[in-house]
């Protein structure tokens, strides 16, 4: 069993035990429909094993639908990007627009290369987006965003569960990865 799969699972087991969660379940779990399965499934993203388990005890926690059954989480980093931008678009003097939109690259920065993969926009916390981008690995990374700004935030789906959701240390669910950064040294969920 994989690491993520492993804190998916320690995760779900909590939640059983009736652990007080932070982000979720909020209410009684709910297994992934049927329908939201092959919804999911004719977007062409492959979801790591982590995140099927985790559907599979609670779907509405991840917030992947809109209230018709379509699955409005999966996206790219290029998509997820141009959404916040159209946020604020309005509010941009007209002359900044195209210029802002030319920054796009610039915002993914490291993550460039990623920008057309299929990704899954998660839940937030706090100020922050998570986005798991689907590189084909088993252990997708979560990013996190804020301020127009890229970062490797958990190296798993199942890393990104149990601290947002299991409400686990980053010193009980992870090695090195977990050790602030010098230049980022306040990212906190």
């Amino acid at each position: 069993m994989s690491q993520s799969l492993e804190l998916v699972e320690q995760t779900i087991q909590s939640a059983r035990d009736g652990i007080v969660v932070v982000c979720g379940p909020k209410s009684k779990p709910r297994p992934i429909t049927d329908a939201e399965r092959d919804a999911i499934e004719k977007t062409n993203a492959k979801l790591p094993k982590s995140m099927w388990r985790w559907l599979e005890f609670d779907a509405p926690s991840m917030d992947l639908f809109d209230s018709d059954g379509n699955p409005t989480a999966v996206t790219t980093l290029n998509g997820f990007l141009q959404s916040e931008l159209a946020a604020i678009m309005d509010e941009v003097p007209e002359e900044f627009a195209e210029e802002i939109a030319a920054g796009l690259e610039y915002m993914l920065g490291d993550y460039a290369g990623l920008a057309d993969l299929p990704a899954i926009v998660l839940p937030p916390s706090a100020s922050q987006a998570h986005i798991l981008v689907l590189d084909g690995s088993d252990e997708p990374k979560v990013l996190g965003y804020e301020k127009e700004e890229f970062w490797e935030k958990y190296p798993s789906f199942g890393a990104c569960i149990a601290h947002i959701i299991g409400n686990r240390d980053y010193a009980e669910i992870g090695p090195d990865w977990a050790k602030p950064d010098e230049k980022k040294p306040s990212r906190r969920r």
